[in-house]
């Protein structure tokens, strides 16, 4: 198979959306998009560092990102746009510093990972702001069960993880569902 190589950019500039963007049309074959998502402005996706993750939100808010994002949304080539991300936390300093629409919340709204419940939830009802759950399975193990090599954040699952996920699987159990179905 001839895949070309990748390298991937994370430019969150106006210039960067609006590239960004016009690849994807061109790639997808496709006038418009209903919804476009700035993706990994969070620290999961850069190592683990916060510091790091702060400018990303600093360079999409202040480098122009948002603005080529709202401009889009306006003039109606978007129906809305949003984030994709790993952390609720991200989302919601992201909604207080801008207009989005939704967010794609990967794996931090699940049956391991509930605590998007306190605060980000409800902002979200209260501004009628939209939640694409991605990674329900948290990387698996919720599809899986507490098997030996069950994955949980991409990675092998902790002891911790499995002892919940198997008390998780005996409510399942006592109640006749599925923990796949479940989650």
């Amino acid at each position: 198979m001839d895949v070309p190589q990748k390298r991937i950019v994370f430019d969150y500039t106006y210039d960067g959306v609006m590239q960004s963007y016009e690849a994807s049309r061109h790639r997808l074959n496709i006038e418009n998009a209903d919804i476009l998502l700035v993706h990994d402005v969070d620290a999961f996706s850069h190592g683990g560092s916060r510091e790091v993750s702060d400018a990303k939100v600093r360079e999409l808010m202040d480098g122009g990102g948002y603005r080529a994002l709202d401009e889009l949304r306006s003039a109606g080539e978007l129906s809305a746009i949003g984030a994709g991300v790993n952390e609720w936390e991200v989302c919601q300093k992201l909604m207080g510093l801008g207009d989005f629409d939704c967010f794609l919340l990967a794996g931090r709204y699940t049956l391991l990972e509930q605590e998007a419940l306190e605060t980000f939830l409800p902002l979200c009802v209260e501004k009628d702001v939209g939640i694409i759950l991605g990674g329900p399975y948290n990387s698996g193990i919720l599809a899986t069960g507490a098997i030996d090599g069950a994955k949980y954040n991409y990675a092998d699952a902790p002891e911790d993880i499995m002892a919940r996920v198997r008390l998780i699987e005996d409510v399942c159990s006592a109640h006749g569902v599925r923990l796949i179905e479940a989650a």
